[in-house]
């Protein structure tokens, strides 16, 4: 049976130790129970060996503004309020790679970026590179040049780092991408 139930959790784990040291436990774990563990001496192996802790911090984009000028272009009342709540979610998505990463990237799946960043929210906890375009898209009506600027050099470090942007900002990804919608954001940015 499954351990998570969701796949994606495994992946996001780190490693508590170096890789070596968790490969030769793995072994030697598989060696005593002549390659057929339980579930709950994988369970076991995994606490020993991986960490849930976040890779990232909260982060409220400096530039943030709880009422954006937008908004006092809205006349509707109700479209106002959904304006509002919408430039509400800027702060509770808003991530930065915690310095322990940085680090130890070696035992991370997440590679690093410089800059905060929005994350799309749900089990998607990192930088996405289609959902960028259109997170640019309400950082930029919100005012929040600043924060589309760093997010826009994070790509350019991904790029720069593997020749292209993934799909997200994981090991896992680099070999997913995704359109190359960069050169949009920026457009999107210097207009």
């Amino acid at each position: 049976s499954r351990i998570f139930s969701d796949s994606k959790t495994f992946v996001d784990l780190h490693m508590k130790k170096d890789e070596n040291s968790t490969i030769t436990a793995f072994d030697e774990l598989l060696k005593n129970t002549n390659n057929s563990p339980t579930n709950e001496q994988i369970k076991e192996f995994l606490d020993n060996y991986f960490d849930s802790s976040s890779e990232l911090e909260d982060w409220t984009p400096l530039d943030y503004s709880p009422n954006p000028p937008f908004l006092s272009t809205i006349r509707d009342e109700t479209l106002r309020n959904f304006g509002k709540n919408i430039n509400d979610i800027w702060p509770t998505l808003g991530r930065r790679v915690n310095q322990k990463l940085f680090e130890n990237p070696d035992q991370y799946s997440l590679i690093p970026v410089d800059n905060g960043f929005i994350i799309p929210g749900g089990r998607f906890k990192e930088l996405y590179y289609w959902d960028t375009y259109w997170i640019i898209e309400g950082l930029l009506v919100s005012g929040m040049r600043d924060t589309v600027k760093g997010v826009i050099a994070n790509l350019i470090q991904l790029l720069k780092k593997l020749g292209h942007i993934p799909n997200g900002s994981r090991w896992y990804y680099q070999q997913r991408s995704q359109p190359p919608l960069l050169s949009a954001m920026v457009s999107l940015y210097v207009r």
